[in-house]
């Protein structure tokens, strides 16, 4: 059996699946140790509202940022590897909608007056990636049918 060779182990880590699933248990790990050091005695100060509020500002804002952060570098992948440009800017376009719901619905927990404003913007925004969605779906489709038709058209 050959031994792993140190660009096979870099291509691993880099896949986006592993790199995904290694920043959510990398966080989960951090938040056990984090329990584990200050004992469960200590976060017993978070059972009033006022502190249960920050302790979900805080973790809503790490896995806000771990979801945008990821998202982004998908973002980034498809401009970086442009193969059908029209294409990649709509996917992108619909990718967007992750950084933008982690983010409002992050500062909604912390500035619980602007909630409905967040939830405003998050739903204009959904009805952008919705037309996104069908515009890419109908090229998609339409590019499929003329190509499937020249096909029959050649073998007629």
């Amino acid at each position: 059996m050959k031994p792993c060779s140190r660009n096979l182990i870099l291509s691993i880590l880099k896949n986006e699946v592993t790199g995904g699933i290694a920043v959510i248990i990398s966080c989960a790990i951090a938040l056990a140790v984090i329990w584990s050091v200050n004992l469960p005695i200590a976060w017993q100060k978070y059972k009033d509202p006022h502190h249960e509020q920050g302790l979900i500002a805080i973790i809503g804002g790490i896995f806000a940022l771990v979801a945008s952060g990821m998202t982004l570098v998908q973002i980034v992948g498809h401009f970086r590897h442009q193969i059908h440009r029209q294409s990649q800017k709509r996917m992108a376009r619909i990718l967007a909608i992750v950084p933008v719901y982690a983010i409002t619905s992050w500062i909604a927990i912390l500035f619980f007056i602007s909630a409905i404003y967040m939830d405003f913007i998050k739903s204009c925004f959904e009805a952008y990636v919705i037309y996104c969605f069908l515009y890419l779906l109908a090229k998609c489709i339409d590019e499929w049918t003329n190509k499937t038709w020249s096909i029959k058209k050649y073998n007629m």
